[in-house]
């Protein structure tokens, strides 16, 4: 059997909502890993033909807009 190893990065700007649906997840997931799925591949391929050429850094904060 897989297993699935969940973390909480830490940070000092944590958002409460952010936080509760996290920790909801991660106890829904150790209760019924049965539940989990694996992604497809047919969808992995239409998810990379819809971002084409986008360049994202993860490393780049967000534009004021986009927050």
């Amino acid at each position: 059997m897989d297993r699935v190893l969940v973390s909480v990065a830490q940070n000092d700007n944590n958002d409460p909502i952010l936080g509760a649906f996290l920790e909801f997840l991660a106890r829904d997931i150790a209760k019924n890993p049965q539940c989990l799925e694996p992604v497809s591949t047919n969808l992995l391929s239409r998810v990379q033909s819809l971002l084409g050429d986008v360049d994202v850094s993860l490393d780049e904060p967000l534009a004021d807009e986009d927050e």
